[in-house]
């Protein structure tokens, strides 16, 4: 390195050369100049390797989606909403950023992350992926990557001990010992994951955690397993809102806002019907319950009355 003092980021690259546009750390951005990577000293340092491939992925991040990716053509056809979803999933993961796919169930969910995955295979080779999920939805994430993503290499493990040593041995791992994965997803239970020691040895591209609402306690099994994971993106998939816990203690008081307003004029109409068609039960308010048919009877039509005048009164 010259007297310019060190490298501190490249801002730009050249489309041809092989060049890199260097601000020197201390200099102004006028001060950069052009560098090969011999110059640099970098052929062999692999957080410069890394950070130059983000680099260029990011160069060719295609621009929002406007509709479903080419690779679903001629498997199915992703609605509107879930192609936003798609672009949203796809924007977190360019920012880096955790994120939380929550829904309504019978939404499309899983098709939505699947197209995600697939995206990222095919576009990236950013693979493997991890699907963690109940055994109840285990096969049918299987059944939802080999319809919608039939060209990606998808292993089910089992849940049953045998079976799941069986499998992480003859399709999940190259070997043994090794920690390198012959397969682009891996679809295990909860269960699984928590007892095969082998994923955590594993470096995961993206980790979906399906039901994802069952890591809302940092003390259970599951989420000390996966914290101990090497992990760059994870998603969270749920269809269940959270129960208030003791993060909510922490939250202000809430403030109330009251403000006044008048009925309108067809509001003021509807009051008065309701009023004069139950006008011997609001009478009959102020008189003994065994001259007016007993209270239960009474109380039961007196809530009705109001039931309706609520809805007058709420409509927009």
């Amino acid at each position: 390195m010259d007297t310019r003092g060190q490298g501190r980021r490249c801002p730009a690259r050249r489309p041809h050369g092989g060049r890199c546009l260097v601000k020197w750390r201390g200099l102004p951005i006028s001060a950069a100049t052009w560098e090969t990577r011999a110059t640099l000293g970098c052929e062999s340092d692999p957080q410069f390797d890394a950070a130059l491939a983000r680099f260029h992925d990011a160069q060719r991040l295609d621009s929002l989606l406007r509709a479903q990716p080419k690779e679903l053509d001629g498997i199915g056809e992703l609605k509107p909403y879930q192609v936003d979803g798609l672009n949203w999933l796809l924007c977190n993961w360019c920012a880096r950023t955790s994120c939380v796919l929550a829904g309504e169930m019978g939404l499309g969910k899983t098709v939505q992350i699947v197209a995600f995955v697939q995206y990222l295979v095919t576009r990236y080779m950013r693979y493997p992926a991890l699907v963690v999920a109940p055994n109840s939805t285990l096969e049918h994430w299987d059944r939802e990557f080999r319809k919608w993503a039939p060209n990606l290499h998808v292993v089910l493990v089992p849940g049953t001990a045998q079976d799941r040593d069986l499998t992480l041995e003859h399709e999940v791992f190259t070997d043994a010992r090794s920690a390198s994965v012959k397969c682009h997803v891996v679809i295990a239970s909860y269960e699984a994951v928590i007892a095969a020691s082998r994923f955590r040895n594993v470096h995961w591209d993206v980790l979906i955690v399906d039901e994802g609402h069952r890591l809302k306690n940092d003390a259970s099994k599951l989420f000390e397993r996966l914290a101990v994971f090497a992990i760059d993106h994870p998603v969270l998939a749920t269809g269940t809102p959270l129960a208030p816990s003791n993060v909510d203690v922490a939250l202000p008081p809430r403030a109330e806002l009251l403000v006044p307003v008048r009925m309108t004029a067809l509001q003021r109409a509807l009051i008065r019907d309701i009023y004069s068609q139950n006008g011997a039960l609001l009478a009959a308010l102020g008189h003994s319950p065994r001259r007016t048919g007993g209270v239960g009877s009474r109380s039961a039509s007196v809530q009705n009355v109001f039931v309706q005048c609520r809805k007058v009164l709420s409509h927009p």
